[in-house]
């Protein structure tokens, strides 16, 4: 029921149906050759013909006297009453009892006078029958009774012939609202398809021309959609390319300063060495996150080189290599037993994603505690986890430690360094792979890091 095609078409559709339905049960036209109908009919005339022929019968052998008979036992009408109304009509077509003429069993009387039989005929629920006879005065007269008898549900309502028409009639309903339905629910799942690919990252996505094209508010839409999401990309584009501009651009006077910083080492004296250390630490870092940024725009590119990749041979590389930088920090590396675990991705960049995620877990981790690195797979996807006893991340913060520069004000704050792109690098070149980087406290402490990759 969540959909909204589904929604519109069930609606129209119960609506069509039900309109149908009472239409097929309360026409005439469609009703009046149903069986039961038809046995309602032949019932109602049968009881009126058979009070034309009781009287019919009396004037045959009475005579005038059978008429003062039938005025004194009732009053005749137009056949409302629950007994048939019965009126005698002589050869001009004139009413010999005294009452009201009946026009419509005057005309009746008329044809049966001429026919020189009996007839019957049904208006609505009203049923009139005429018979000619022959008094003892040799008198022609004609003896007409009406009655009125509505059908019941049960005449109208017959399944042998009611149930056909009312499938066919929700076939044709369906056909017809699901082309409507399709018709008004396509361009939203158009544009949810778009702004969903668009929320994700794909800045090329576009809702497809043929809605752009409608002339009514989805096509509206559709084009102030692309419009926004052409801006926006631009937008991007114009960042992503400054951001490697700059980058480039600090580079050649970060090399020039380590070349005069080597030089004010020869001839500064001893006083000065700390001085000078101060400078190299600061360029190293300032190099490092010049790298990282430069890393980060080629990955936001989105080109890859994929081959076979054994998540569980580079896990350990990268352990051995933080081990060797780190000195003294708690790394253990849990290897499978499986051997080989494979995914088809670019090596580099899954290198930068796993190698940020392990030197994030061993700086905010204390120098007496452990980082556990754990490779696993599963029928579907292969996965890294590294879990350490760090300060952990708020628990409103844990799905943002992944944005561009974004960093904790708490725990991991800007005193203890870092620049807020390790996670973001790792993100980005997870999100490449088809793959999901999650994060979540640890009990007891710390936090734990999962990435998620499709198996080759």
């Amino acid at each position: 029921m969540r959909s909204l095609f589904f929604r519109l078409f069930l609606w129209f559709w119960l609506s069509l149906v039900l309109v149908g339905a009472v239409f097929v049960v309360s026409s005439p036209f469609l009703t009046r050759t149903h069986p039961h109908l038809a046995h309602w009919e032949r019932t109602a005339g049968e009881r009126a013909l058979g009070y034309v022929d009781k009287v019919a019968e009396a004037l045959e052998k009475q005579g005038p006297r059978a008429l003062d008979s039938l005025n004194s036992r009732r009053r005749m009408g137009r056949g409302g009453g629950p007994g048939p109304a019965i009126q005698v009509f002589d050869d001009s077509g004139r009413e010999v009892t005294g009452l009201t003429v009946d026009p419509e069993a005057q005309r009746l009387a008329s044809r049966a006078l001429e026919q020189g039989e009996t007839m019957s005929q049904r208006r609505g629920a009203r049923h009139l029958s005429a018979k000619p006879v022959i008094d003892p005065t040799g008198r022609r007269l004609v003896v007409v009774g009406a009655i009125l008898r509505r059908p019941n549900p049960i005449d109208l309502l017959e399944p042998a012939v009611l149930l056909p028409r009312l499938l066919l009639l929700a076939l044709v309903a369906a056909v017809l609202v699901w082309w409507l339905a399709r018709h008004l629910s396509a361009p939203v799942d158009a544009l949810r398809e778009a702004t969903g690919a668009l929320a994700t990252g794909d800045l090329s996505a576009r809702v497809p021309g043929e809605v752009v094209g409608r002339h009514d508010e989805f096509g509206q839409l559709a084009r102030d959609f692309n419009g926004m999401a052409e801006h926006i990309e631009r937008m991007v584009e114009n960042q992503r390319r400054l951001l490697g501009d700059v980058s480039h651009e600090l580079r050649s006077p970060l090399a020039r300063l380590n070349v005069a910083l080597e030089l004010a080492r020869q001839k500064a004296p001893g006083a000065a060495e700390g001085a000078l250390d101060r400078v190299e630490l600061e360029s190293s870092r300032l190099d490092d996150l010049i790298s990282r940024l430069l890393e980060f725009t080629r990955l936001d590119q989105g080109q890859l080189e994929r081959k076979p990749v054994d998540l569980v041979g580079l896990s350990e590389e990268i352990v051995a290599d933080a081990a060797f930088e780190n000195t003294g920090a708690g790394l253990h590396f849990d290897r499978p037993q499986a051997g080989e675990i494979c995914v088809l991705g670019d090596e580099k960049h899954l290198r930068a994603a796993i190698d940020n995620v392990i030197r994030n877990a061993v700086f905010f981790s204390g120098s007496d505690t452990t980082v556990e690195i754990e490779v696993e797979t599963t029928d579907a996807l292969s996965r890294v986890r590294v879990s350490d006893r760090g300060p952990g991340v708020p628990e409103a913060e844990l799905s943002r430690i992944f944005e561009v520069f974004y960093r904790i004000e708490d725990a991991r704050d800007r005193g203890r360094g870092g620049a807020g792109l390790g996670l973001a690098i790792a993100a980005r070149a997870v999100q490449l792979h088809g793959g999901t980087i999650t994060a979540r406290n640890r009990d007891g402490g710390g936090l734990m890091i999962e990435i998620d990759l499709p198996r080759a």
